[in-house]
């Protein structure tokens, strides 16, 4: 009786990275997003009826602020789509052709996270705790950030 020993295997090779670019797409999807400056924000939202803003959340930094909601209002700004947290401009996909799941988990994104794809490139993650309830109260708290 002779012993045979599996022969020798070595690991498969690591994935190779990809990258992630915008591409303009003929599949326009509807927004669920908003890129607008804080000073258009807090005009709005310090007129807009309350049973609009009760559909919104909305996060402000100093270069700009993201509103999230339907419906969005009606606004000047960069208008983005969602989908499993990755928010791309409207009229945009990204290349490759990767499952929004599969993008949203290479940035490590928590429920309600947020990866804002920007069309000349680079991103911006924003989390679920920077989301706050769009009232006019949140977005006046937001007048004095520096600017």
């Amino acid at each position: 009786l002779s012993i045979v020993l599996p022969t020798t295997r070595s690991p498969a090779p690591e994935p190779g990275r990809c990258i992630l670019r915008l591409v303009r797409s003929g599949h326009c999807r509807p927004p669920g997003l908003i890129s607008v400056t804080r000073h258009d924000w807090l005009a709005y939202a310090s007129t807009a009826p309350q049973i609009r803003l009760d559909r919104l959340m909305f996060a402000t930094s100093d270069r700009c602020t993201v509103v999230l909601g339907s419906p969005l209002p009606p606004l000047r700004g960069e208008y983005y789509w969602i989908c499993n947290g990755i928010a791309a401009p409207v009229g945009f996909s990204w290349q490759p052709n990767l499952d929004a799941s599969v993008v949203g988990d290479s940035f490590q994104l928590a429920e309600g996270d947020v990866a804002l794809l920007f069309a000349e490139g680079g991103c911006s993650i924003i989390r679920s705790h920077q989301f706050v309830g769009a009232s006019r109260s949140a977005v006046r708290l937001t007048e004095g950030m520096q600017a």
